[in-house]
């Protein structure tokens, strides 16, 4: 459930699960958003989990499409405040393509690793506008107002014109 919405929850989970006192799986995962409307951003997976003084889980998640137009970063971070600092998690997802600023990023894997609340990627990769090769390798930082990115970027295009005019509209005139 949403944590900015007290209402209906926005996923179904779907999940075969094996589980003991000290570890459980979670396996042939479907995440499907419960807006009809949204129903094409199902990621799928697997996920382990195990009980010990931290919580530790590794998971894997992929989806062929996924639309993130509607959500904005300050919306996604919020679920950051809510994660127990006890948790330890790595964590996978791919995407065939993933759209967002109207524009579909393609072959997008991102790494994130959980501790002490912190979130790092190591790394995140995905293919942009321009024939663009893009890698982060960083953390989230969050703060009182927006979150932030810290880390380092690389970025190597093929077109350096279609890129910049992905990147911001008002600068395809000038080039």
């Amino acid at each position: 459930q949403n944590p900015a919405d007290k209402g209906s929850p926005n996923f179904a989970i779907k999940a075969k699960l094996d589980a003991s006192l000290s570890d459980a799986t979670f396996s042939d995962i479907e995440l499907t958003p419960a807006d009809p409307q949204h129903a094409a951003n199902q990621l799928t997976g697997r996920m382990d989990i195990e009980f010990s003084d931290k919580l530790a889980m590794n998971a894997k998640f992929g989806a062929l499409h996924y639309d993130l137009q509607d959500i904005k970063p300050t919306q996604a971070a919020q679920w950051l405040h809510y994660i127990p600092q006890s948790l330890y998690a790595d964590v996978q997802v791919t995407f065939g393509y993933l759209l967002m600023v109207g524009t579909a990023l393609t072959e997008v894997d991102v790494k994130t690793r959980l501790r002490n609340g912190e979130l790092s990627f190591s790394p995140a990769v995905a293919t942009l506008p321009g024939q663009t090769n893009m890698r982060f390798q960083g953390s989230l930082l969050l703060n009182a107002t927006t979150p932030q990115l810290q880390g380092d970027i690389s970025i190597n295009t093929k077109a350096l014109r279609d890129f910049l005019g992905w990147l911001s509209p008002d600068w395809k005139f000038a080039l």
